[in-house]
């Protein structure tokens, strides 16, 4: 067998342990959320906060949240509405990186490339791994 089969079968192996791995992954997480809802349904929860009880052995506490998010298209005129004292006390800037642009100003200006990147804090991410069965 040479190196190239061998690395074949290797990764053969591994993508199906990793499938096996991703199956049981999310087996566990449906059971886990069960178990949560089960636990909501035994002590309650606020509409928006949090509620604890206390058991022999563990404090247990719901806390619910909801996901707010802004329409993009109707926030400024929001803003002439109520004046920008009251809307900059509500809604705050978060700046994030177009990387598209980002190194489309490196290839344009290395000057005002290194101020920028001056701000910006780059870690890598965790390496993405997808396997498909081809059954």
């Amino acid at each position: 067998m040479d190196e190239k089969e061998a690395t074949r079968e290797a990764l053969d192996y591994y993508a199906a342990l990793l499938e096996q791995a991703k199956l049981r992954e999310a087996e566990a997480r449906e059971h886990r959320i069960s178990i949560e809802e089960r636990i909501v349904e035994l002590m309650g929860c606020e509409l928006e906060g949090s509620r604890s009880e206390t058991t022999p052995r563990f404090k247990v506490r719901t806390t619910s949240k909801f996901d707010r998010k802004v329409d993009q298209t109707k926030v400024s005129h929001v803003k002439r509405l109520v004046g920008e004292e009251t809307f900059n006390k509500i809604f705050r800037t978060k700046y994030e990186v177009d990387v598209k642009a980002l190194r489309s100003l490196r290839d344009e200006s290395q000057r005002k490339y290194a101020m920028v990147t001056n701000v910006i804090t780059t870690t890598p991410s965790k390496t993405s791994v997808v396997v498909e069965s081809v059954h």
